[in-house]
């Protein structure tokens, strides 16, 4: 579920920096989008009380890039790298 978002068209995502270093096209636009997503409690949520599913709010960067030849678009979309957590997340994607 969408809680909120915020354009941020003047703050470049760290990965849309690199990827310009790289010599790729600026995205045009940005957006975080705040989404509430439910999940399994773990095991050590479970020790402290919480039962069945929880509830979280995730950050999502979405870089909006213009689209080949000048048609439409195409979006990077990633959850947002705000803590450990998350950082742990995408090296567990490249497993």
């Amino acid at each position: 579920r969408l809680v909120r978002f915020l354009g941020r068209p003047q703050d470049p995502s760290p990965k849309s920096i690199l990827n310009r270093l790289m010599g790729y096209s600026a995205p045009f636009d940005r957006h975080d989008w705040i989404v509430e997503r439910v999940r399994p409690a773990l095991f050590h949520e479970e020790i402290m009380g919480c039962k069945g599913l929880v509830k979280e709010e995730v950050r999502y960067v979405i870089d909006f890039y213009q689209g080949t030849g000048g048609m439409g678009c195409y979006l990077d979309v990633r959850p947002a790298v705000d803590g450990v957590q998350e950082i742990w997340d995408r090296i567990k994607k490249f497993r």
